[in-house]
């Protein structure tokens, strides 16, 4: 209620503005990239995060380098999650060169490991077995045979 009668009477309020600061640090990965397994199809990676209480994403790229070691094929983003160290890349091509990196991100702040190339195994050449059967007949017994390696 106004005491003056002819003037509009608003309520009064009192607001607070508190201002944390929050100091953000660049997100710890090591630059070391392990490759743990190396088979004709696939690698399996492996790398160390330091703080883990906030990864809002880890990336893990991949890129194939052609036979005269050249990287013109782009990055390709292979995995998004928030929770792993390590990941096997597969389907891979045998006998081939790949170089991947991992990027993690924290509060909006990148860092990433160093590359790392693989070459995967070569193809098991198929085992091809050839024999020879030879057939003959003589006057004792109609027919015989024996395998020729």
């Amino acid at each position: 209620m106004c005491q003056y009668s002819k003037l509009w009477c608003l309520p009064y309020w009192t607001f607070s503005l508190h201002v944390v600061n929050i100091s953000v640090s660049d997100p710890e990965i090591s630059q070391a990239l392990n490759a743990i397994e190396i088979t004709q199809n696939s690698v399996t990676l492996t790398w160390s995060i330091g703080d883990t209480h906030h990864i809002d994403m880890i990336q893990l790229y991949q890129r194939e380098i052609d036979e005269s070691g050249s990287t013109g094929e782009p990055w390709l983003s292979l995995t998004n999650t928030s929770s792993t160290s390590s990941h096997t890349v597969t389907p891979l091509r045998p006998g081939t060169k790949y170089e991947f990196y991992v990027q993690i991100w924290s509060y909006g702040k990148a860092a990433k490991t160093g590359t790392k190339r693989v070459t995967t195994g070569e193809a098991t050449p198929l085992l091809i077995v050839q024999s020879t059967i030879s057939c003959y007949v003589t006057e004792s017994s109609p027919l015989n045979y024996s395998v020729i390696d």
